[in-house]
């Protein structure tokens, strides 16, 4: 075989390769997202896949596929440093913008858990949530929840905290304390409430929570996502049993997450993602049988729909100004799935898909 024909099968193998990882891409759930500012931000989902753009959207790069299964969670503090977390136990890490990925694992004994969500509030200090709802028998409150710590980058994870219900997001504003919110498939006592909300320490030393839905005769709960602003401001997105299927909710402490109000949002079945821009203005993305965003300009006090351009599932909502954000999720009807990131550039009046 002459050296031009080995070139010639070496360049349409690679460009075979580059057609099946796009492929890939286009048929993925998104359902992170992460923006260190207007321009540079990465997307990550279903088979381990992660995606970056340095040009606000316009063109993407595949900088991780495979190896782990859905990706639930990606967080970044730099330019250089970040990481995901996944189902299955996977740890993905980088320090080069995403060019490279190592994996870690916090289950020694061959065992596996979900993991849902990680936040860093610099490149040492962070925090995991997750479970293993299987392993847990029905209708106990065997701690099946868990949450981590990491003082060293995220090299090593230190867990901190067993609960009986299954943290889902979590967010530190500071090292000083740290909230998470999650599920509680455990049927209430008489005393009604769900344990959904907790207030930590990152010693994991005390606690003050969990914290029934207040204020409504619920029979469960469940929170998805979760966002502190400055000044004691946190919001976190759910659903609860307010309905046929359950009723969006909205929860809003002005503590830290030591006491709760709760807003049930118009338009949305359940909220999936929920970002404060600043100290008033926020927005929240989800599931409904018409698709809109959320949005408040009270501090999450009341919340108004902007309607969305095309039927989607969004899972996640980020915004690195009151004005430039972005959502993820998959467009509704599309056979395959096909993967969907929609940008806005004026606080959400209008949206265009990027991808």
């Amino acid at each position: 075989m002459s050296h031009a024909t080995r070139l010639s099968i070496c360049l349409c193998l690679a460009v075979l390769s580059l057609m099946v990882l796009a492929s890939a891409a286009q048929a993925a759930e998104l359902r992170a997202v992460d923006f260190i500012g207007p321009s540079t931000g990465w997307v990550a989902g279903d088979g381990g896949l992660v995606l970056k753009t340095t040009d606000g959207g316009k063109t993407w790069i595949v900088q991780h596929k495979g190896g782990v299964d859905h990706i639930y969670g990606i967080d970044f503090v730099s330019a250089s440093r970040g990481w995901a977390v996944s189902s299955t136990d996977g740890i993905l890490r980088t320090t080069d913008g995403g060019k490279r990925w190592s994996r870690r694992s916090v289950v020694s004994d061959g065992g596996s858990q979900d993991l849902y969500c990680v936040r860093f509030i610099n490149r040492r200090v962070g925090w995991m949530v997750g479970g293993s709802p299987d392993d847990r028998p029905e209708d106990t409150h065997q701690p099946y929840g868990l949450l981590y710590a990491s003082t060293n980058g995220g090299r090593t994870w230190t867990l901190r905290k067993t609960v009986a219900s299954c943290p889902m997001a979590v967010d530190a504003g500071s090292a000083a304390t740290v909230v998470a919110v999650g599920v509680d498939r455990i049927q209430p006592t008489e005393e009604g409430g769900c344990n959904v909300l907790a207030e930590w320490l990152p010693s994991g030393a005390s606690w003050t929570g969990p914290t029934h839905f207040p204020g409504y005769d619920t029979e469960w709960g469940e929170l998805y996502a979760v966002d502190r602003a400055a000044a004691g401001l946190v919001v976190a997105g759910g659903k609860y049993s307010g309905g046929y299927g359950g009723d969006p909710a909205i929860m809003r402490s002005t503590d830290g997450g030591l006491t709760w109000t709760m807003t049930v949002p118009p338009a949305l079945d359940a909220v999936r993602g929920i970002t404060m821009a600043t100290n008033r203005v926020g927005y929240a993305v989800g599931e409904g049988s018409v698709t809109k965003i959320l949005k408040t300009t009270d501090g999450g006090v009341s919340w108004f729909t902007r309607s969305v351009p095309f039927g989607s599932h969004l899972w996640a909502v980020d915004f690195v100004t009151a004005s430039t954000g972005y959502a993820v999720g998959y467009r509704e009807g599309a056979t395959p799935v096909k993967s969907l990131v929609l940008k806005t550039v004026d606080g959400g009046t209008t949206w265009k898909r990027v991808r």
